[in-house]
């Protein structure tokens, strides 16, 4: 009990400091609430290690400590889904083994949104192509995962984990009338508290959320929240629900919006470079390479909105586009030249899953891993298959199938921001701002899960991403008479 007590006092003091640096710079007195929420459910899970007693401190949360408004509850939603360990828990059920698999993400989305889905509902509000294709998406890879077990207990866990997954974050996300800036800065709030967290694990070289996690009795852990991977600069820090290089991803996503949190009408100061260097060194602590993609193809969004319309604009996009392409058509022999073997080893994966591929292009297969040629020539030292690649675990799973569908959702979710920018920015309407912000953090990580897979960690915060982008697209149409007149004069 000592060892959690102080485990907490650390991390009570990273979500304290975290809380008030925030609050110093976006003026929101629901960030101290925020902070409160956060430090009750750590302080919870040291002290009683009971899942229940934390499921119970959850709802208390969020019906007491949480507005009420639906506005509220989503701005709370977003500042808490990465608040706490994953603690993965099968929920038991007389005469089924277990009924689902809840983490602490989607216990927030039950007490927090699930009310908000209900009213949202009986509305009917508006729906896009985007959305008809992420409801096509779920059905598909629902119906397809069900070739895993011919059970109808395991078919009905299956839909029922989709939607509470899936759907009930994106629908309720995707619908809201909410200002995008406001969820966006809602995000960064736990990045920063996961910031200084990780600071303070690398720094005293002491995993703390994933042997806090393992305190709780019932839970799954994965063997990455507790293990010890000392690599370049010292302990590889993984917080939260997130493995090493999902977190880089998480902190290279947040140092994007925090660097440019002007454009979203805070006038941070000094504080923001202060937070910017924290999110800077728990990315640098993380080890995770493929991660700065996000930041980095963020920020070329943000230089190609800064160039003024025309010819140089024009010049900047085809360049890169053109470097792109040379970068693609010469990888085989760049990553030869990788003396990590990261690269090269996804390289790899890409020309050797053509067999698994072949098996069932249209369809896929969820044993695809049991490929022989895989397990012959992909096979890592903890004896599984990693595919470090998004869409290529997509692909293989659901075939082409569920892969076209996938990489539609993220082109019209890419596409529909970008044209969305480029006609408040004609009209000189401010909300461009913060669609240039949201289409960097898409973009960036649409092109960072090239280098990962994303179906365990990180899928949770896709959606959200990708559902932010559905939200931005309904609330900037502009009227079509109002189009009309400004064609015409």
């Amino acid at each position: 009990m000592i060892y959690f007590i102080k485990i907490f006092i650390v991390l009570g003091a990273t979500i304290i400091a975290g809380s008030y640096l925030f609050h110093a710079i976006v003026r929101d007195p629901r960030a101290i609430t925020w902070g409160k929420c956060s430090l009750i459910l750590i302080g919870v899970i040291a002290v009683f290690g009971n899942i229940w007693i934390i499921y119970l401190a959850t709802a208390f949360v969020c019906i007491k400590l949480v507005e009420q408004e639906r506005e509220d509850r989503i701005l709370a939603f977003f500042a808490l889904f990465s608040a706490l360990p994953l603690l993965e828990f099968w929920v038991p059920f007389p005469g089924i083994n277990n009924l689902i698999r809840l983490d602490q993400p989607t216990v927030l989305a039950i007490f927090l949104l699930l009310p908000i889905y209900i009213a949202q509902r009986k509305n009917k509000p508006k729906t896009i192509l985007l959305d008809r294709l992420v409801i096509t998406y779920c059905i598909i890879s629902t119906v397809l995962g069900f070739r895993y077990d011919i059970s109808v207990t395991f078919w009905g866990k299956s839909v029922l984990q989709t939607l509470l997954y899936v759907w009930l974050p994106y629908y309720v996300v995707s619908n809201s009338p909410g200002n995008i800036k406001n969820y966006l800065i809602a995000l960064s709030f736990g990045g920063i508290i996961l910031a200084l967290g990780g600071i303070a694990e690398w720094f005293f070289s002491w995993k703390m959320y994933g042997p806090l996690a393992r305190h709780t009795d019932g839970i799954y852990v994965s063997p990455i929240a507790t293990a010890y991977y000392f690599r370049g600069l010292g302990l590889r820090i993984s917080t939260s629900w997130f493995d090493p290089i999902a977190f880089g991803s998480f902190m290279a996503l947040n140092l994007f919006i925090v660097s440019q949190i002007g454009r979203l009408g805070v006038k941070a100061g000094w504080r923001s470079y202060l937070i910017c260097a924290c999110l800077f060194a728990a990315l640098l602590f993380t080890d995770s390479r493929g991660a700065y993609l996000v930041f980095i193809v963020g920020m070329m969004v943000v230089v190609y909105y800064w160039i003024k319309p025309g010819g140089m604009r024009s010049f900047y996009k085809y360049t890169t586009l053109t470097a792109v392409v040379i970068l693609f058509l010469n990888l085989g022999t760049l990553v030869q030249h990788d003396t990590s073997g990261s690269w090269l080893y996804r390289y790899n994966l890409v020309i050797n899953s053509e067999h698994a591929f072949k098996a069932n292009p249209l369809l896929g297969s969820p044993f695809f891993r049991d490929d022989p040629v895989l397990r012959a020539t992909m096979l890592q030292g903890q004896g599984i298959v990693d595919i470090v690649n998004s869409y290529l675990a997509v692909v293989l799973r659901y075939g082409l199938v569920g892969f076209v569908i996938y990489l539609w959702i993220w082109w019209e979710a890419i596409n529909g921001i970008a044209k969305r920018v480029s006609e408040l920015e004609r009209r000189k309407d401010p909300r461009y701002e913060a669609g240039i912000i949201l289409l960097g953090s898409v973009l960036g990580m649409a092109v960072f899960i090239i280098t990962t897979s994303s179906f365990s960690f990180l899928g949770k915060l896709l959606w959200l991403l990708v559902a932010l982008a559905s939200a931005y697209i309904k609330n900037t149409e502009i009227p079509k008479k109002t189009r009309t007149g400004v064609s015409t004069a």
